[in-house]
């Protein structure tokens, strides 16, 4: 997929799970077991795992789960940590 299809994507992905949970991601990424709570996270909400978009900020990684459902989206966030962000139309 190239660059700007990718970005499409993710920005699409957004506008249409607005619910976003923002997680600082360490160094060397996450690791193996809270990638797995995160996966059985969505399973157990019978939701697909959704990515929007990846930034760095003064050299931290920030990644980004989106959700459809607010109350979703926020026990996520109790669950993982992270910031709840609102996606712009």
């Amino acid at each position: 997929m190239t660059q700007d299809k990718f970005k499409n994507k993710t920005l699409s992905t957004e506008r249409n799970f607005p619910h976003i949970i923002e997680i600082a991601l360490p160094e060397s990424g996450l690791a193996a077991n809270v990638s797995r709570e995160m996966a059985t996270f969505h399973r157990s909400c019978d939701i697909r795992l959704r990515f929007g978009r990846a930034r760095i900020q003064n050299g931290q990684h920030y990644g980004r789960w989106c959700f459809s459902e607010p109350a979703i989206a926020d026990a996520f966030r109790k669950q993982f940590g992270g910031v709840g962000l609102k996606s712009k139309p």
